[in-house]
This record gives structure tokens, sequence and C-alpha cells, in this order.
């Protein structure tokens, strides 16, 4: 019996490199090393294994964010650190598991129900939930600008975890700037972001 673990890795790392369409759950359960029609029996279809994957991804990646969060306690400069702290585990986390951002990136470049699961029940929530009311909290201070959600997610993860999600790409600067050092870039884009935040209060 396969662990529905071991099921989601591998659709994730499908899914992420095939995009919904090219990937085959005759071919998933081939790697799999299982009979022909254990997914379908297990899942009813690809599109429920699809959003049984997604959400299994975001919730490790939520694990993980949830991390650097702690009770608020009313101090700007708690919330600074928390916001600072959240973007580079953000990162850190793309580094650790790029086949998420991977699979954005695919199925975002054309409408489908599947852009809106993503948003409804992934993106949109972590935004209401956890980066606006620091980000709300911090602008009421006076200590950042006040900007849009749409801004702090694509800089977030389609500008910084994109060094993992496009590493063929990323590793093409090796010449320039050396082996990339996950953590080192993690927490240097987390104080950039956040210093672009202060920056735009005064713009």
């Amino acid at each position: 019996m396969v662990d529905d673990s071991t099921i989601f890795e591998a659709a994730l790392e499908a899914f992420s490199r095939h995009g919904f369409d090219a990937v085959s759950l005759r071919d998933l359960n081939r790697a799999l090393g299982v009979s022909h029609a254990m997914l379908t029996r297990r899942f009813a279809s690809k599109e429920a294994l699809w959003r049984a994957t997604v959400d299994y991804a975001f919730a490790r990646h939520r694990q993980a964010l949830d991390l650097t969060l702690v009770a608020p306690t009313g101090a700007p400069s708690d919330d600074l650190a928390a916001l600072t702290a959240f973007v580079a585990m953000f990162v850190r986390t793309a580094a650790d598991h790029p086949q998420l951002q991977r699979l954005i990136n695919l199925e975002c470049c054309a409408e489908s129900d599947r852009v809106d699961y993503l948003f409804d029940r992934c993106i949109s929530p972590l935004l209401a939930l956890v980066v606006r009311p620091l980000l709300d909290r911090l602008a009421d201070a006076g200590v950042v600008g006040r900007v849009d959600d749409r801004e702090v997610f694509f800089l977030v993860a389609n500008g910084a975890a994109s060094a993992f999600a496009a590493a063929p790409l990323s590793r093409r600067f090796e010449g320039r700037d050396g082996v990339l050092d996950p953590d080192r870039y993690a927490d240097r884009v987390a104080r950039f972001l956040v210093a672009g935040l202060i920056a735009v209060r005064d713009a």
C-alpha cells in the first residue's frame, strides 16, 4: 500500500514539471509501482488528485510559515520582525520544495478552474489571515507604506521564490554571483523587501 505522502510527492513533481494536461494517471501509477487503476480508485479523477496534491503542498508550506508567527503584541518592531521572518521562511520553503511554485507558475498562465482553486483555497486565505493584518498594523503605525496584496504576493512568490522554481535559469547566474546559498538569499531578500515597504511610506 502506497501512503498518501508518497502519492502526493510524485503527483506534485509530475504536475509541476509537465502541467496538468500532460500528466497521465496511468503514468503516475506506473511510476509509483501500483496497479493502473489505483489512483482512480483512490481519488476518482485526475482533477481530484490535483486538488488533493495542492492541498498537501500548501499545508506543508503553511505549517513552515506558521513557525514564524507569534501572537501580536501591538509593538511595530515585533510586527516588522514577524514580517521579515515570514518572508524569509516563505523563500526558504520555496528552496526546500520548489515544485509548488513551479506548479503555480504553470497553472496561472491560462484561465481555468484550477487558477480559481489556487487563489481561493490557498493564496487568498494566506494573504488575508496572515500578511494583510501585519501590513495593515504596520501601515497604521506609520512604519511602512500601504501596498496591495498583489504587489506583495508577486514580489515574494514570483520574484524571490522564483530563484528556486526556475533553478536552471538561476544557475546561469553562478558565474557572476557564485552558488546560491538559500539561507543567505532568503534573509537578504526578506530585508530587501521590508526595506522597500518602509521606503514606500515616504514615496
